[in-house]
């Protein structure tokens, strides 16, 4: 199906036709100008009307994007009950994400009684029509011996599966499990490879791991630049290890020209993020610096964290 992002009033009033005439491809298509506010008034209850009828003529996504409606509370009010409804519709018409859906709300008992087992169920289903999320999902299931027992060989053949097909979570245990040898040989260049990989899509604790190696020859040649860099990339998503790395390195001139105004805004994050390590060094900055530095770096912090999305604390 052709999804349609605009439309003329002549079009329009066709496609309503069609689509009141019975056509699944004109339903969708309105709901989805309904749902985007494309053509016509963003309408919500608009939406869940047409796509409620291409639902009931068994349209899988129909029914998976209206029990998404539902869960995420989109212009309704959040509705973990519905939302399963319409999930289990397009799971048990074999729709892989709803069959993820399900086993997460069948393990976590939202919307419906807790049930491991059917959790377990669901997500196999997703799994094996090669879902890489429901695979990374049952590698935990098996490592966290969450309604099972521990079984690290299909815990890590989960992994797998999700890592080869680029799941960055599952890329990034797989790298921590070569890097410590648990469960799988140890082997710190195959570790780096998952790191890094799993690090060019963004993963802070990967781009944490490989920022280390450059900064610490782990692996790697030293090399403080490539250390910096993906420092920052993961620093800039919340991640108080590399916010500390960061500080220590302006706070002692490593790689970088020595500047301690700089290391006690990183400290500072780092500290709003839960580094331990860095709380003591904030205090030791907080009971040396003056008021009006201080004031100008904590206003600096909040400003960071307002931009990059993050709740301010201080």
């Amino acid at each position: 199906m052709e999804v349609l992002t605009s439309v003329t009033p002549e079009q329009l009033l066709s496609l309503k036709n069609d689509a009141e005439n019975g056509d699944l491809d004109a339903q969708l298509n309105l709901a989805m100008l309904y749902y985007n506010g494309d053509a016509v008034k963003q309408d919500i209850n608009e939406t869940l009307h047409w796509f409620g009828l291409a639902a009931n003529q068994g349209s899988q996504d129909a029914q998976l994007f209206v029990g998404w409606i539902y869960d995420n509370g989109v212009g309704v009010q959040a509705d973990k009950t519905e939302a399963f409804r319409w999930y289990q519709m397009a799971a048990e018409a074999g729709h892989p994400n709803a069959q993820l859906m399900l086993g997460i709300f069948y393990n976590n008992g939202e919307g419906v009684t807790q049930n491991k087992e059917k959790a377990r169920h669901w997500l196999l289903m997703a799994a094996e029509q090669g879902h890489p999320d429901a695979q990374l999902h049952l590698g935990w299931i098996y490592d966290n011996a969450d309604g099972v027992e521990k079984d690290q060989k299909q815990a890590l053949r989960w992994y797998q599966m999700a890592a080869d097909q680029g799941n960055p979570r599952a890329q990034y245990i797989l790298g921590i499990s070569y890097e410590l040898g648990d469960g799988l040989e140890q082997d710190k260049k195959e570790a780096l490879r998952w790191y890094r990989l799993a690090a060019e899509q963004g993963f802070p604790e990967a781009q944490y791991k490989l920022g280390l190696a450059y900064d610490d020859g782990e692996g790697l040649e030293v090399n403080k630049q490539e250390a910096i860099k993906w420092y920052l990339l993961a620093a800039e998503q919340g991640n108080s290890h590399a916010q500390y790395s960061l500080a220590i390195m302006h706070y002692i001139g490593d790689g970088i020209k020595k500047n301690h105004k700089d290391a006690y805004f990183w400290f500072i994050l780092a500290h709003e993020f839960g580094n331990p390590k860095a709380s003591q060094y904030k205090a030791t900055f907080d009971m040396v610096t003056g008021n009006f530095r201080k004031a100008r770096v904590y206003a600096k912090v909040r400003k960071w964290l307002e931009e990059k999305g993050f709740q301010a604390k201080i």
